[in-house]
């Protein structure tokens, strides 16, 4: 789900982030879920690309409302971000910005994540 802060509220999109559902990003995981959804992929449009961070306030209420795992994404810069969603009890992160830009390489990412005894895959 790719979801925008819209007024206070994060609001899902489609077509590419480019089409607003008029949908909150909380409820439109629940519709998904009643549906058979197995996990949940969010994507802060407002942070993607930014590589300073995600939207860890809104992965953290949204860990303990559902219970199926969750992967995150969009504006994850280093390291750290990913310890910090992992301590979120979330289940997966997508990265990409910050390996296209060449900020930091996926051998680096992943001695960095098995030293702390992260599982990556």
């Amino acid at each position: 789900m790719q979801y925008q802060k819209i007024d206070g509220k994060n609001i899902c999109f489609h077509t590419s982030g480019r089409e607003n559902t008029g949908i909150n990003v909380i409820d439109a995981a629940k519709i998904a879920i009643t549906h058979g959804a197995g996990e949940i992929q969010l994507i802060s449009i407002n942070h993607d690309g930014m590589l300073k961070g995600t939207d860890f306030e809104l992965l953290e209420k949204m860990r303990k409302l559902i219970k199926i795992p969750i992967i995150a994404g969009g504006g994850i810069g280093s390291v750290e971000d990913i310890e910090r969603i992992k301590k979120l009890k979330i289940d997966g992160v997508v990265v990409s910005s910050i390996l296209h830009d060449n900020k930091i390489k996926i051998s680096t990412i992943k001695k960095k994540i098995n030293q702390k005894l992260l599982n990556i895959r």
